[in-house]
């Protein structure tokens, strides 16, 4: 944990730290190495017990990921406006352009016109 602090990660990043290391546990866990689910499962550890703030707020957007489906691509899209909410920077930007390229997804974020 002192490492995040010392390079100066702010709560939205030690935030999708801890996102992805639980997404990766729950939906990868099963085609990982024993050391690696250990590492996983103690970064949670760890993190919920010294960032419990940032671990408060990665819990809302896990649910998030919960109620919408990521595998589509409006799931997608209502994750990442929810989330984009939740952390106040929709009064910055918003999401511009969200398109579908060969399977993939590009995502545009555009200064919104409002904040």
């Amino acid at each position: 944990m002192a490492h995040f602090d010392a390079i100066g990660y702010g709560d939205l990043r030690r935030t999708a730290f801890m996102v992805e290391a639980e997404l990766a546990l729950s939906s990868f866990g099963s085609q990982l190495g024993e050391r690696s689910r250990g590492l996983l499962a103690d970064f949670i550890t760890t993190f919920r017990k010294h960032r419990v703030r940032e671990a408060a707020k990665a819990d809302l957007v896990l649910s998030i990921f919960r109620q919408c489906d990521v595998r589509t691509a409006d799931g997608h899209k209502q994750i990442l406006m929810r989330w984009i909410a939740l952390e106040e920077l929709d009064r910055y930007v918003a999401l511009g352009r969200y398109t579908s390229l060969q399977g993939t997804y590009m995502v545009g974020l555009t200064p919104n016109p409002i904040g």
